[in-house]
């Protein structure tokens, strides 16, 4: 049996989320302008989030911080929510 990381399981797994989730949008010339838009609109949000996952320490080998790393992922996991109107290429 194969056996994987969770480093490579967690990039598989967003890897196959982004081409799901972009599918639709390659299409669809139209959407663009949407989603860079929300792109924009979301832009500060996210390096927010980013910034506070750096600076998050946590170090599996040596068993440091794998708590609190955990909890914050979920914690960004949770904050993550959809636009209430849908994903910005399917709206018409």
């Amino acid at each position: 049996m194969t056996t994987i990381s969770r480093r490579r399981l967690a990039f598989a797994v967003a890897a196959v989320a982004a081409a799901l989730a972009f599918q639709r949008a390659a299409f669809s010339e139209d959407s663009t302008g949407a989603i860079r838009a929300e792109i924009g609109r979301r832009h500060d949000e996210g390096v927010r989030r980013l910034q506070e996952w750096i600076r998050q320490p946590s170090i599996a080998a040596e068993n440091r911080g794998m708590n609190e790393g955990c909890e914050l992922m979920m914690r960004l996991a949770r904050e993550m929510r959809p636009s209430p109107t849908g994903p910005v290429w399917a709206r018409s």
